[in-house]
């Protein structure tokens, strides 16, 4: 009874919970966020200021800020950004951008662990350094999450770089957004933000942002529960279905009976050029008999008065379900199997022995073309 209790306050809950639909990003749809090189290249793209993108430094300057508050970037620096860039002993350095002040290295790690040769990337970065060393070195290693592993952090700090996480990356630059949202070009600003919000999903901020999931993340053990409990009653019904297959007598080789789907016993039907069929489902809600027609011809006849006739079924307790299925009975789930067995057999019967669907005469056409127009 507890438990009982407890579902019931949980679906309370469900009910109050705001729900978000979840739009996927074109990058996600491609697959794009989970290869790192396609990152590094949108990332090697947005951070030159004289692309086509007309947003400028944005990129490149919230990516500084986003290392320390203090640096500062001249908007008429040259900016040159090259990727995988050889070092001495063949590693390769995601990324590295050079200004008149700044020589940047950026390691990009999506999913994988820090394991780079950060010493060989610094060597590389140092020999950039050409004028009289006088520009300022920055060596940034790019994650998702923060890098909180000590051994990873010694490296990082034994060789000069900074862990910046694209949650600092974005936080800053949408914080200088305003500024530069109006003059770039909308197709590129656009990407921009695909780009952002792909990787937000990958990082689960997404996740936070969604009052549906975070209700799902915090009641998980409830909802496991709930889920097999759930999962055994349907299963419970489903065996229904089975044993009405089993126990049904029909006796005929114009009829076919077979199960769809577990909840759904279908009877299906070839009579002279008409093909038709019974659907019997069981859900929650309860049980349904459902007839419809196979083919647009079989589907009009279904409709039409002299099948009325056959099934014993009049026009006032005529319903369509879709638009194309007469629902011909309905019990409550907690029904006897027998009882919908013999309502079922009964109505197999009245199909094949009622008339054995004669052709309509002409007056039956009209009048069938009158009641059910196309």
């Amino acid at each position: 009874m507890l438990m009982i209790e407890n579902y019931i306050k949980l679906l309370q809950q469900y009910r109050k919970v705001p729900k978000q639909k979840v739009q996927h990003t074109f990058f996600e749809i491609s697959g794009f966020p989970h290869y790192e090189n396609v990152c590094s290249n949108i990332l090697s793209y947005y951070l030159k200021p004289s692309n086509e993108h007309s947003l400028e430094d944005l990129v490149l300057k919230s990516l500084l800020t986003s290392a320390d508050k203090d640096y500062r970037f001249d908007i008429y620096d040259e900016v040159e950004v090259e990727r995988e860039v050889i070092t001495s002993i063949g590693n390769r350095l995601d990324l590295l951008v050079q200004t008149s002040s700044y020589i940047i290295g950026i390691e990009n790690k999506i999913f994988h662990y820090l394991n780079n040769d950060l010493k060989d990337y610094r060597r590389l970065l140092e020999s950039r350094n050409t004028l009289n060393n006088s520009k300022e070195i920055i060596g940034i290693v790019l994650t998702l999450q923060k890098i909180i592993k000590p051994s990873e952090i010694r490296l990082l700090s034994e060789n000069g770089f900074i862990n910046v996480t694209y949650d600092d990356l974005f936080r800053e630059l949408k914080q200088n957004y305003s500024s530069y949202a109006l003059k770039a070009n909308i197709k590129y600003l656009t990407l921009l933000n695909e780009f952002i919000l792909s990787i937000e999903s990958l990082t689960g901020k997404s996740m936070n942002d969604n009052k549906l999931w975070k209700f799902f993340s915090e009641n998980a053990a409830i909802l496991e529960d709930f889920s097999k409990d759930y999962n055994s009653y349907i299963n419970y019904l489903n065996e229904k279905i089975s044993f009405l297959k089993q126990n049904i007598a029909i006796d005929s080789n114009e009829v076919r009976i077979w199960i769809w789907k577990k909840f759904c016993l279908v009877t299906d039907f070839t009579i002279q050029a008409y093909k038709f069929a019974i659907d019997t489902y069981i859900k929650p809600q309860g049980w349904e008999i459902q007839i419809f027609g196979r083919d647009d011809e079989s589907h009009q006849y279904v409709k039409s008065p002299p099948f009325r006739k056959i099934v014993d079924l009049n026009s006032d307790s005529y319903q369509k379900f879709n638009n194309e299925r007469i629902i011909y009975l309905t019990f409550k789930v907690d029904e006897s199997v027998e009882t919908v067995k013999k309502a079922l057999e009964d109505l197999i019967h009245q199909i094949l022995h009622g008339t054995h669907l004669p052709k309509q005469t002409s007056d039956e056409q009209a009048i069938n073309d009158s009641t059910n127009p196309k």
